[in-house]
């Protein structure tokens, strides 16, 4: 897949991942936390992109001044915790990500499709990550990424609906 259509199917993914992110802000705001959500800007090209580098999905804080960064995903799939998990490591995150990242989240929460259920894998657990490469069926079948997975047994599976995801501490 060329690059501009790699680039025009990753606005489509960032445009679709609004869902996600305002319903874990919105969670998060419910259980006390003050939150912050960046403004997003899509680069107009592929050549552009990197002009336009995320600055993260929402910052959260307990006392208004230990902003944390945290990455949302929604999976297409759903899965209630380790159990049921439908793969054989979790996937944290794409590499570049991670690597390129200014500041580096705090966590990442992976929604599953119904959003009733998370995997929060916090970035303090870094050295247990390990990278793969693999087929990123968003982009096209020829299209491989590296990214960043961990253990599903080292995930924290929490509610999406009743439970807050990121530890306090």
């Amino acid at each position: 897949m060329g690059n501009t259509m790699t680039h025009m199917k990753f606005v489509e993914n960032c445009l679709n991942s609004n869902d996600a992110v305002c319903y874990v802000a919105d969670w998060f705001r419910r259980s006390g936390y003050q939150v912050q959500v960046p403004e997003q800007k899509i680069a107009p090209t592929y050549q552009s992109r990197m002009k336009y580098a995320d600055k993260g999905d929402l910052y959260v804080t307990e006392d208004g001044h230990n902003w944390r960064r945290v990455e949302v995903k929604r999976s297409s799939r759903d899965f209630t915790s380790a159990r049921d998990w439908p793969y054989d490591n979790f996937f944290v995150c794409a590499k570049h990500s991670y690597d390129n990242a200014k500041i580096k989240p705090y966590c990442y929460i992976i929604l599953n499709k119904k959003m009733t259920r998370m995997g929060v894998v916090k970035t303090d657990t870094f050295e247990d990550w390990w990278v793969v490469e693999k087929h990123d069926k968003r982009y096209g079948k020829d299209y491989k990424q590296e990214f960043y997975v961990c253990d599903p047994k080292n995930v924290i599976w929490r509610s999406a609906v009743n439970e807050i995801g990121v530890q306090h501490g």
